[in-house]
């Protein structure tokens, strides 16, 4: 049993298993060719050490401050991103806070936080009880890079609606259970949802106006999020993966 514990262990500090992960037993298990009873038994001992958390029925890597603090730095850039691409011009407003949280399947704090950074960097003006307005300085942002799909990406069929909900659905459901997901399962979980994202916007052409309908607006940020990059860690694919999910769902 000690073993186990020092593999998890070694798993969490290098990065295999990141803050907020939740760990299935019966997978480590088979991993290591161990019981499950075992690995169940070094839950236990790693969470009276403070290495895991329980919650429930839940067993996870103990999320930090730093992870909240890396999730709040990439909203703001996110929401810089789509400032920059003409999503939010100067003189328009922000989604409200709840609505940014929606849209970016994050938490009130983290929002918050974000929302922070850009006031501080003269982007927004936060107004009580209305929509933080973007600023002038938001026109002199440089658009960052696009994601465009690999030359070797093999070409897909259409989606079924059912299809399409049913990815949207499991995207939500891995970011708010977070389990571990192998780097290169998360990245094909993103290209399915960017070719079915793709797939909508056919019927939705890029409008230049498009603050002046719900329908456009939508469509608009489902274009920015299916080009912008997937972030390099997992847990930060997961979750970018579950906003393309949220645009992707707006367009159904």
């Amino acid at each position: 049993m000690a073993e186990i514990g020092a593999w998890i262990t070694a798993a969490i500090d290098s990065g295999r298993y990141q803050p907020g992960v939740s760990l299935a037993a019966g997978v480590i298990a088979a991993d290591l060719q161990a019981p499950v009873a075992l690995v169940r038994l070094a839950f236990t001992d790693l969470t009276f050490a403070g290495v895991l958390k329980r919650s429930g029925q839940r067993t996870s890597v103990p999320a930090t401050g730093d992870e909240e603090a890396v999730r709040t730095q990439y909203l703001a850039a996110r929401l810089r991103a789509q400032m920059a691409h003409g999503l939010y011009p100067p003189g328009s407003t922000l989604p409200t806070g709840p609505e940014v949280a929606r849209l970016f399947v994050t938490a009130d704090p983290v929002v918050r936080g974000a929302l922070g950074i850009l006031e501080k960097d003269g982007l927004i003006h936060r107004r009580p009880a209305r929509p933080p307005l973007v600023l002038e300085a938001a026109g002199l942002l440089s658009p960052s890079p696009r994601s465009t799909p690999p030359l070797g990406e093999p070409a897909q069929g259409r989606f079924s609606v059912l299809q399409i909900q049913t990815s949207v659905a499991a995207a939500y459901a891995r970011w708010h259970k977070r389990p571990y997901v192998p780097a290169a399962a998360a990245v094909r979980e993103w290209q399915q949802l960017r070719a079915m994202a793709r797939q909508l916007l056919k019927n939705h052409p890029a409008s230049p106006h498009a603050g002046r309908s719900l329908r456009a607006a939508a469509a608009a940020r489902a274009r920015e999020v299916e080009s912008a990059p997937l972030p390099e860690t997992t847990l930060l694919a997961l979750w970018h993966t579950a906003c393309l999910a949220a645009a992707v769902g707006e367009l159904l």
